[in-house]
């Protein structure tokens, strides 16, 4: 467990101290996500925390949701020491994570792509002809329904920020 850390080191920032010695024990996965998380954060956790679920069978390594003063919740990945296939998925998960930021590609554009689409249908007209005057499309495309297309591929990540 080269790239995991033990709960008893663990800090959701330098600010905190530690919360539970009865945890102590047990392992941290290398993914968390909190009430403001981002795209890339809520993918990462579905994508990580899922096959590490899978793969877990003590009562003890499960996701563990504590309150926090600055995001108002945060959840972590708690994996026991008998949960040996778990622990290597999680090291291999935070060695990938350390190299390239993206778990899954694919899950990760799926949910850019819905929260694009969530936006566009919630913009007022002149939000999505400002949309389009930013990023040089015909005011003409703020009527559809579907996001139009730019040159760079730039206007779906704005909308789904």
């Amino acid at each position: 467990m080269e790239n995991l850390q033990r709960y008893s080191e663990h800090r959701p920032t330098g600010f905190d101290s530690h919360i539970c010695d009865h945890l102590d024990h047990l392992w941290v996965a290398p993914v968390s996500i909190s009430r403001d998380a981002d795209l890339l954060t809520q993918s990462n956790w579905t994508v990580v925390s899922e096959e590490i679920l899978h793969n877990c069978y003590h009562e003890e390594s499960d996701i563990h949701r504590f309150g926090h003063w600055a995001c108002g919740w945060y959840e972590i990945l708690l994996i026991h020491p008998e949960d040996k296939e778990a622990l290597q998925i999680a090291d291999k998960w935070a060695a990938h994570l350390a190299d390239y930021p993206v778990a899954c590609d694919e899950h990760f554009s799926r949910l850019e792509e819905e929260s694009a689409a969530d936006n566009w249908e919630r913009f007022s007209l002149s939000q999505r002809m400002e949309t389009c005057i930013r990023f040089d499309i015909s005011v003409f495309a703020a009527r559809r329904d579907e996001i139009p297309t730019d040159r760079t591929g730039e206007v779906v990540t704005y909308l789904a920020a």
